[in-house]
């Protein structure tokens, strides 16, 4: 049986309601740790972010991000006599981001699987909306949807793995400086000899933290030394200082996103990165939308969301490849990182090199 271009477009729906299966089920399997990207999208991240804006392009093409923003004034120059001398306008400084990174995925697919998928979408949409979680046929086609897609996103899991450290070699050239001019610190935050967590050395870096004057809960993404300490705080009570390690636990005073990929790309296994919320930005767009949504050709094209990544869309194609008799399942990604410049501030401003985003290194003590 041959597919027309009518039929196969079938399979973008048939796609979603798979997908859907496959999120509602168990897919903790295929969940690598990507905290770095898992942070971005952070809803206390991306909430109430007002500084990126598309700069131009139509729909489905190449996107640009544009960042304005102005600097204040330092101590000094606020005058200590008033007078009648007239004001400096600030200027307006703008930087221009073109999203350049992309990753690319071709899946195998029989036609005997595309049939299965047809065929079992068809019979979903045979039965009443309100018996399909009921019906045993419905129930059997979603099942059925849901193993199809589930082993094509046994693919997504390294596509995603993939963006992560794409991600997190632009964070290694975007990181600002603490207060003070320094680029790098380290911090006490557990012992060697037991594994006992240092409350000093979290005070300490939350102090760091609260020094950069922005406001929001930061939010930290590492593995190494950091986690352990975190996971010692997690199944921990009181120390001999009878400080309370659970209620500490609770209340960090920072989100932590446990990622194994950060340590090889900041060269240290105990390294671990905090931004500040609305200081990185994972900024993405997609080719098949809107006009380019419709087929091409015998080229069904659409979009699909991450299963694990909210916010994060990849574009996909289906082609029969009719030399072989198959059908290339294409997956496309197209990102970027947004990071706030490192001259937000003034030469001069106690803040100067500060971006919301440092790096820091987790050190144990004997």
């Amino acid at each position: 049986m041959s597919y027309s271009v009518g039929t196969l477009a079938g399979a973008c729906p048939a796609l979603l309601t798979g997908l859907a299966a496959v999120t509602n089920g168990a897919l903790t399997e295929l969940n690598t740790p990507v905290g770095f990207v898992q942070a971005l999208v952070d809803p206390s991240n991306t909430q109430g972010v007002d500084i990126i804006q598309q700069a131009g392009g139509e729909e489905g093409h190449l996107k640009q991000v544009r960042v304005v923003f102005k600097q204040r004034v330092l101590p000094s120059e606020i005058a200590t006599t008033k007078d009648c001398n007239t004001g400096t306008e600030k200027p307006r400084l703008e930087e221009v981001y073109s999203i350049a990174m992309e990753r690319h995925h071709t899946i195998t697919v029989k036609e005997q699987t595309i049939r299965l998928l047809c065929d079992a979408y068809s019979k979903y949409l045979s039965v009443p909306i309100n018996a399909r979680s009921t019906t045993g046929q419905s129930v059997s086609a979603l099942q059925m949807l849901g193993e199809i897609v589930n082993d094509w996103m046994l693919d997504i899991d390294p596509m995603r793995q993939a963006i992560n450290q794409d991600l997190l070699t632009a964070a290694t050239l975007n990181t600002g400086k603490y207060q003070g001019g320094t680029a790098l610190k380290t911090f006490d935050v557990i012992k060697t000899a037991d594994h006992a967590v240092v409350y000093t050395g979290f005070n300490i870096f939350k102090q760091e933290l609260s020094r950069l004057g922005m406001r929001g809960q930061p939010l930290m993404v590492g593995e190494g030394k950091m986690e352990l300490a975190i996971m010692a705080a997690n199944i921990g009570c009181c120390n001999t200082q009878g400080q309370d390690l659970g209620k500490m636990a609770t209340n960090p005073g920072f989100k932590f996103y446990k990622d194994q990929y950060l340590g090889t790309a900041f060269g240290n296994a105990d390294a671990f990165l905090a931004f500040m919320p609305g200081t990185m930005q994972l900024m993405s767009y997609n080719r098949y939308v809107g006009e380019f949504a419709r087929p091409i050709g015998a080229k069904v094209r659409g979009t699909f969301p991450d299963p694990i990544i909210p916010g994060l869309k990849y574009d996909f194609s289906i082609e029969a490849n009719t030399c072989s008799e198959y059908y290339d399942l294409k997956i496309d990604a197209y990102y970027d990182l947004f990071a706030a410049p490192s001259n937000v501030f003034k030469t001069g401003d106690r803040l100067a090199g500060v971006n919301g985003v440092v790096k820091g290194i987790a050190t144990a003590q004997a």
